[in-house]
């Protein structure tokens, strides 16, 4: 094996390596900050610590909008 053979799927600097787990795209490392399904990732707006989201602030995710005079 040479280590830099762009034509080795096992090479240790294959950047497309899906079972790399040093892989910088790897979509299940926990340690990326940029992951996709970081679950403390405060810019992820469906983190389950985006405020709006869990109900912290913002407009309620559990009613809809009030639109307008109520009849109650």
């Amino acid at each position: 094996m040479t280590r830099n053979d762009p034509g080795d799927s096992n090479g240790p600097n294959d950047p497309n390596d899906p079972n790399d787990p040093n892989d910088p795209n790897d979509p299940n490392d926990p340690n990326d900050p940029n992951d996709p399904n970081d679950p403390n990732d405060p810019n992820d707006p469906n983190g389950p610590n985006d405020p709006v989201a869990s109900g912290i602030g913002g407009a309620r995710s559990d009613r809809a909008p009030h639109r307008g005079a109520s009849a109650c």
